[in-house]
């Protein structure tokens, strides 16, 4: 969560009009984008605009365990980083907003609230052309990124470009993982949730952790898989992560042992204060020394799909 917005791009002006973050007056006629007329102003949220006046969300508690909790949606703020040919020809940043909004959705849709606050928009101008060398580039900048915007994610977007291994790659988080995390998402949405799975701790339908999982509800687990979950390797990847207590056409999203919703409603508040707890100072454990020196990082080889 955080407070600053940096834009390298132009990001729109908004209207004062607002009346709780995120909640504008529908009678306001449709502007331009980013306006207060616009589905910008009304999801996925501009950070200057909604840390003037935030939601109004009950108080954060302390787990015994070490997380943290809070009910309703957690505010999380994202820095979000370009390739140079990203949507070059069709309006980048909305491409963008439009892939993070998409993306809140299968969060919300799956029984997790949460709110996406961008905080800024910018390019690099270097990226690297593979996925996984820009991912290298991406979490070498990641702190400075942090400091400079706040964000509790980076996520780097970019075109797959032929030959290209990887669709996206993350570092991988756990529940007391108090640190900005980057991920990077070249295949559209779905990969980006993906990778966003794997920055909230979440792992493959195929990994022996309970309930930090994907599911794979048709055919055999792993990369024969024909239809799963967001965190499972399935030839057709469904908008959901996995949850116990939900279905789908008619279909279990999940089980006992593999119910990801469940793991990120109890870290979903602690991913939200990413920032404030490595970068204000609360977070003693971590140094600049261990920040991310470790390659843990799941590369995901999928395509997109419908």
């Amino acid at each position: 969560m955080k407070r600053v917005l940096f834009l390298v791009m132009m990001l729109f002006s908004f209207s004062p009009n607002s009346q709780e973050a995120g909640m504008i007056d529908l009678r306001v006629n449709p502007g331009p984008v980013g306006g207060a007329g616009h589905w910008y102003a009304l999801r996925t949220m501009k950070g200057s605009e909604y840390w003037k006046e935030p939601a109004l969300l009950p108080d954060i508690i302390e787990n015994e365990d070490g997380t943290y909790s809070m009910a309703g949606e957690t505010p999380i703020s994202l820095a979000i980083v370009l390739h140079p040919e990203y949507y070059a020809d069709s309006e980048p940043w909305r491409q963008a907003i439009n892939e993070v909004r998409e993306v809140e959705q299968m969060f919300r849709n799956s029984g997790v609230p949460i709110r996406f606050i961008i905080e800024s928009i910018e390019y690099m101008l270097d990226m690297d052309d593979s996925t996984y060398g820009a991912f290298q580039q991406l979490k070498a900048k990641v702190s400075s990124i942090a400091v400079r915007t706040g964000a509790d994610l980076v996520i780097g977007l970019k075109p797959q470009y032929l030959g290209d291994q990887y669709c996206g790659v993350a570092t991988i988080g756990d529940d007391q993982l108090y640190t900005t995390l980057p991920a990077i998402s070249a295949c559209g949405p779905k990969t980006l949730a993906h990778e966003l799975g794997h920055n909230f701790g979440l792992h493959h339908s195929f990994n022996p952790k309970p309930d930090q999982r994907g599911y794979c509800r048709k055919g055999d687990d792993g990369y024969e898989c024909e239809e799963g979950t967001v965190m499972s390797y399935a030839k057709k990847r469904l908008k959901f992560f996995a949850n116990k207590n939900a279905k789908y056409k008619g279909l279990p999203l999940g089980i006992e042992g593999y119910d990801a919703v469940e793991w990120l409603n109890r870290v979903k508040t602690g991913r939200g204060l990413a920032y404030e707890l490595r970068y204000e100072g609360a977070n003693m454990l971590l140094t600049d020394d261990s920040f991310l020196t470790d390659d843990i990082f799941c590369g995901n080889t999928l395509s997109e799909d419908d």
